[in-house]
């Protein structure tokens, strides 16, 4: 009886320190303490650099600049801009690719999404920015949310913030 109870302790001693090393191991390459992410070592980092919002008679324009701050290449990016009212309820979206469309690490790209929908051009008092690219192989997809800005309401009707960066990242 005794060797049997000592044989029980030893696998469930043996399993608990097993589990340990395994946990630390992960922590240690794959993330910070309890699986957060280490910041320099992120493939995928992007951040908005500058941004401006235009508006004239037939279509409003928002010009932007992304950086890929992460190790790796990306490729077919497509940024979203999310437009919200007063009250923060979502009045409409557009989108564009970017110039050029590949990214590579420490290189920015440009954007430039033309606004045509009356509702947004009339409504929207802000937006907020959305990114998804494709892996340097176009194997897998990625996503994140970026800061957007503000729509002015001044006579030269331009919103947005300049060299405005980007700490919010989900992969």
């Amino acid at each position: 009886m005794n060797l049997l109870s000592n044989t029980s302790r030893m696998s469930g001693l043996s399993f608990m320190l097993t589990t340990i090393i395994l946990v630390l191991y992960v922590s240690f390459f794959y993330g910070g303490a309890f699986g957060q992410e280490n910041n320099l070592t992120r493939k995928y980092n992007i951040l908005v650099t500058n941004q401006t919002y235009s508006s004239n008679f037939f279509s409003d324009q928002l010009f932007g600049e992304i950086l890929n701050a992460g190790t790796d290449a990306i490729k077919a990016v497509r940024i979203t801009a999310i437009f919200h009212d007063d009250q923060d309820d979502i009045v409409g979206s557009a989108y564009s690719g970017t110039t050029p469309s590949t990214i590579n690490p420490g290189i920015t790209a440009i954007f430039n999404i033309e606004i045509t929908d009356e509702g947004i051009k009339s409504n929207a008092t802000g937006y907020e920015f959305t990114a998804k690219w494709k892996d340097e192989y176009l194997a897998s997809s990625y996503f994140t949310r970026l800061i957007g800005g503000d729509i002015s309401t001044d006579d030269d009707n331009e919103g947005g913030d300049d060299d405005v960066d980007d700490d919010d990242d989900d992969n």
